[in-house]
């Protein structure tokens, strides 16, 4: 058999650009500085490709489409907010399968996709490729696991949908007061983006470019622990509530 019909593959979409522009020079050090580098040493059994980088002959539209309903896994590129890139992010969401979004330190992320996890990254130096290949690494590992259940708005909603149709009144209260968190959250992350913490500690370069104080990131961080251990979603949401409040104070 051939390495076509063999192996796994990653499909990274984003905004590309014409040849020298800010944005193929942008999807140029994601794609060779950042992606390429950690499958090469870590998932070798993937090949990883960008619509420009498609060696088989034929429409690029066609061709695109068919690898986001068919790839292992998606990586997206939410950077300078590409139509294009949205609207395959939407049909990899329409799919279900695994989908992993980034975007620039410091770019807002758009409202629809807030509540899902998109990695920061930036190309300024050489430590930031470093940094985003720490963030990145665990994220491909996590979501080509076995048994790994993709996340995403599209399937949020119809599932939202079919549990109303069918759930008991006591599921529809406890649907609420999610959703209700959830809204806070994506208030929360409107007001700027937490940076991650790798190994316990935020790395020097995610310390730029997000405007929240230190004081807010460690309650945002204990209260997203505790809700993960001990705390009804009542309690969770009112520490939101308050935090949120906080938060509104500090970027005024």
């Amino acid at each position: 058999m051939t390495v076509e019909a063999t192996s796994k593959r990653c499909f990274v979409i984003g905004p590309i650009g014409g040849e020298d522009s800010e944005h193929r020079i942008h999807a140029d050090w994601l794609f060779t500085g950042i992606i390429k580098p950690i499958f090469d040493n870590h998932f070798p059994e993937f090949r990883v490709e960008r619509a420009d980088k498609i060696p088989t002959p034929g429409m690029v539209s066609g061709q695109i489409i068919n690898r986001l309903y068919e790839v292992e896994l998606v990586i997206a590129d939410l950077s300078f907010h590409n139509a294009n890139a949205f609207y395959e992010m939407a049909i990899r969401h329409n799919v279900g399968k695994p989908i992993i979004h980034m975007i620039r330190k410091a770019e807002p992320i758009p409202f629809d996709v807030i509540p899902h996890r998109a990695i920061p990254f930036s190309v300024v130096r050489a430590s930031d490729l470093e940094d985003a290949k720490t963030l990145l690494l665990p994220a491909i590992a996590e979501a080509i696991a076995p048994g790994f259940e993709p996340d995403n708005p599209i399937m949020h909603a119809r599932g939202q949908l079919r549990l109303r149709e069918n759930a008991s009144p006591e599921i529809k209260v406890l649907s609420d007061e999610i959703e209700s968190v959830k809204s806070q959250l994506a208030t929360l992350l409107q007001l700027g983006t937490p940076p991650f913490e790798v190994n316990g500690t935020i790395p020097a370069t995610q310390a730029v470019g997000h405007n929240w104080s230190n004081d807010l990131h460690t309650q945002f961080v204990a209260i997203a622990r505790d809700a993960k251990t001990q705390e009804s979603l009542k309690r969770t949401e009112a520490r939101l509530d308050a935090l949120l409040r906080k938060a509104k104070g500090e970027s005024t």
